[in-house]
């Protein structure tokens, strides 16, 4: 059952784009592109990144953090603050493959992303052969970003079992790769190494017979002394092929490693890392495009697929028809200006151009404040290089770290789910329904079907569901509403059923179904039946996690996105979980972190954090169905789920219902990583000023408390924990069940005590 109405906007409207420009990968030629988009966004088309990755290691700079020249943190490029500046949308998940013909990219996890143009920019894989991919103890580069942690976990496993043997001798590392990446590679990990006093020798393993192919000689002869004098040993013209590992005689301090070259010699040592030329990403051969005979994307020199699909490819993932390149980060970064230029080009209906290469300045770390420049024949060294490299190292990540101010507004002719739109005016009531058509497509499209004892489904025309109350003897009823704070519509689809449920778990029931209620913005069929689907798919996917089903629900059309459920469950023959019920010398306890509200906050002025914004969806996509379940098998007394109006305000509610009063040890209180340098910052949620404003007079803060702990009390939490009334002897117990059960965050935040003296004495004492 659905019912459908429009909302009169006036002569201007906000709606959805026409058409849409999906990003594979965040790579350097898409970051160019995302930076372009806040500057001049392309008219009636949205931006989206799909991406793993939420923290990018810029991969000039990782040698440097290595040799501790630099943070880890300064070598990082926050993509989610990148995204939300450029008005770009992130969906963080992992690409699968993709149907060029139906335009249509597989994501894991959810449903497929259509596009009208995509491009691809994952980079390249370290090639592994079959027989070395399987062996802890070989460590790849890629992924940067962890990196140095496993490699810092390789190197104490291999010390801690020395220990053990009483045998004291230096770490074996074979590197293997002597390109720019391996030559680095090495130099900084023997810093790593001495910073830490870790006795270590170091073998530098490369196929061909040099180092350094493509660089003029006296690079070579340059890099050659310098590993020489850094005690790195030089190994060419072998490959690798094979690893064993083995379990050694402890006693005598053997390798665990023993590598095989392909002249039939072999070589002990404790660790490898491979760091040879790359090959490509796993995800290339399933994304139905041409590929050339090494397995990377075919493309012509307009970046373009050779296939004639409206889908380009940058960086390491292309292959130029007629016109190899070497693998640098150098070609992906100038290949984005023409990839910008050429997809502004295919929308507007222009000739394409042609993307020509040249010559470039490469730039090698050495580890310890010098580096090598090698440019057209010419060869530098010294300090002043690395001062060089610094310089321009720093400039593109300052380039990628665009925070815009709290006030800023989206470039002209930026587009995402509320847009402005020019549109006539559009009638009121029913006289202009959002299509039948949208409701069909994007229904029909939903997995599963309703349950017997049903009368009326979401894909029936009926006016209203029917309910067999044998069958479903619906006790709770719960109804949740507000705007959508995130550009991705299928996350915002689960958190929304999520935090209506958490009404039922609250109370102790199961449930049993839900209605969605949503608005969409106007747009076109396709767009609007492609939202729709989105948002459905993530309530349904919920709902079913939960036991529930999809009943119908209502859609509206209006000036933003909002999305909601309304929801029933039962308590199968079982008294309600209540906010009453407290009683003194009973515990709190608190089943996930706060700081939602300032996180959303932050979201909507460009200011989160990838880390702040990860922590925070993880939460806020954590159901309550277990912790409830927990609850009741524990003997809770009473129940609350935390939400709009912060733990201040519904711990208030739980106080006025048994007449008593409650002690809060702040510090006790979990909060999500970041949120404090949010409320430092002044960023609050706007019912933060109304949530104090309704425990004035039942709030008391010891002095001396920092104002940005105070702020946690009072922040509203989207799909929030429960509040749990316990015995005090039982606390402890039923917080550890809690976190076996998942609920990591649980934690003891207070004591209940007797209400003070006089009417209406139940109050907050924080501490």
């Amino acid at each position: 059952m659905w019912g459908v109405i429009v909302v009169t906007m006036g002569g201007e409207v906000t709606g959805l784009p026409q058409q849409d420009l999906v990003l594979v990968g965040a790579g350097y030629a898409h970051l160019h592109l995302v930076r372009q988009w806040r500057m001049a966004p392309i008219p009636g088309v949205r931006l989206t990144v799909v991406s793993p990755d939420r923290e990018l290691t810029y991969s000039g700079m990782l040698p440097g953090v290595l040799s501790g020249l630099y943070s880890a943190d300064a070598a990082t490029i926050d993509l989610p603050q990148l995204c939300l500046a450029s008005s770009a949308r992130l969906i963080s998940a992992a690409v699968t493959g993709m149907d060029p013909d139906s335009r249509i990219i597989r994501v894991e996890g959810r449903p497929p992303i259509p596009f009208d143009v995509a491009s691809i920019a994952i980079g390249s894989s370290p090639c592994l052969p079959p027989a070395v991919a399987g062996v802890s103890e070989v460590i790849s580069i890629k992924p940067l970003g962890d990196f140095e942690s496993r490699f810092s976990a390789a190197v104490s496993a291999v010390r801690s079992r020395m220990a053990v043997a009483t045998h004291d001798r230096p770490v074996e590392i074979l590197v293997v790769g002597g390109g720019a990446a391996g030559c680095e590679l090495a130099l900084a990990l023997e810093r790593w190494m001495v910073r830490r006093r870790f006795p270590a020798r170091f073998l530098l393993v490369e196929s061909q017979n040099t180092i350094l192919r493509g660089y003029s000689s006296r690079t070579v002869e340059r890099m050659q002394r310098e590993l020489r004098a850094r005690g790195v040993a030089l190994r060419v013209s072998q490959s690798i092929v094979g690893v064993d590992r083995r379990e050694p005689d402890s006693s005598a301090g053997e390798f665990l490693l023993k590598v095989q070259f392909e002249d039939g010699s072999v070589q002990g040592t404790d660790l490898v890392i491979w760091a040879t030329g790359g090959g490509p990403m796993p995800l290339v051969e399933h994304l139905g495009l041409p590929r050339d005979d090494r397995g990377f994307l075919l493309v012509q020199k307009s970046l373009q697929s050779i296939s004639g699909a409206p889908v380009f490819a940058a960086g390491d993932v292309a292959s130029l028809l007629g016109c190899p390149l070497p693998r640098a980060g150098v070609h992906a970064v100038r290949q984005g200006a023409m990839l910008w230029n050429n997809i502004q080009h295919w929308f507007q209906r222009q000739p394409l151009r042609e993307y020509r290469p040249r010559g470039f300045l490469s730039l090698l770390s050495l580890g310890n404040g010098r580096a090598l420049a090698d440019l057209a024949g010419w060869s530098f060294e010294g300090s002043w290089v690395w001062k060089w490299k610094d310089a321009i190292d720093r400039r593109f990540l300052q380039m990628n770290r665009i925070a815009p101010s709290p006030l800023e507004e989206p470039g002209p002719g930026a587009t995402g789910e509320g847009g402005r739109v020019s549109s006539g005016m559009r009638c009121s009531g029913c006289g202009s329904k959002v299509s039948a058509s949208v409701l069909k497509t994007a229904l029909g499209r939903l997995e599963g079907t309703t349950a017997g004892g049903i009368q009326g489904s979401r894909r029936s025309p009926d006016d209203a569901v029917v309910v067999d109350r044998e069958k479903f003897p619906v006790d709770v009823f719960s109804v949740d509403f507000f705007p959508a704070f995130l550009d991705d519509p299928y996350l915002m689809g689960r958190i929304a059923a999520l935090h209506a449920l958490s009404d039922l778990w609250a109370m102790g029931a199961r449930p049993v179904g839900g209605q969605a209620l949503v608005t969409l913005p106007p747009g076109t069929e396709r767009q609007q039946s492609e939202l729709l689907y989105q948002l459905l798919a993530g309530g349904l996917h919920e709902l079913k996690s939960a036991g529930a089903e999809l009943w119908g629900g209502h859609t509206t059309e209006g000036g933003e996105l909002l999305v909601g459920f309304s929801v029933a469950g039962c308590l199968d023959g079982t008294a309600p979980l209540l906010k009453s019920g407290l009683v003194p010398g009973q515990s709190l306890i608190l089943t996930k972190p706060l700081g939602v509200g300032a996180v959303v906050a932050a979201i909507g002025q460009g200011q989160v954090s990838a880390g702040t914004l990860a922590e925070a969806l993880h939460w806020m996509l954590r159901s309550n169905a277990s912790a409830a379940r927990a609850a009741r098998q524990s003997g809770v007394t009473s129940v609350t789920d935390v939400t709009g109006f912060g733990l201040a305000g519904h711990l208030l509610e739980m106080l006025e219902s048994s007449q008593v009063s409650a002690r809060l040890q702040l510090q006790n209180v979990p909060r999500i990583g970041g949120c404090r340098e949010l409320f430092e910052r002044g960023i609050r949620s706007s019912l933060d000023a109304a949530n104090r404003k309704r425990a004035e007079g039942r709030i008391e803060v010891t002095a001396g408390l920092a104002e940005s702990d105070v702020a946690l009390l009072f922040d509203p939490q989207t799909s929030g924990g429960l509040l749990l009334g316990v015995p005090g002897d039982q606390a402890q117990q039923i917080v550890t069940l809690l976190r076996q059960k998942g609920d990591e965050g649980a934690c003891v935040v207070g004591v209940i005590e007797s209400p003070g003296s006089g009417p209406g004495g139940w109050r907050i004492r924080v501490e």
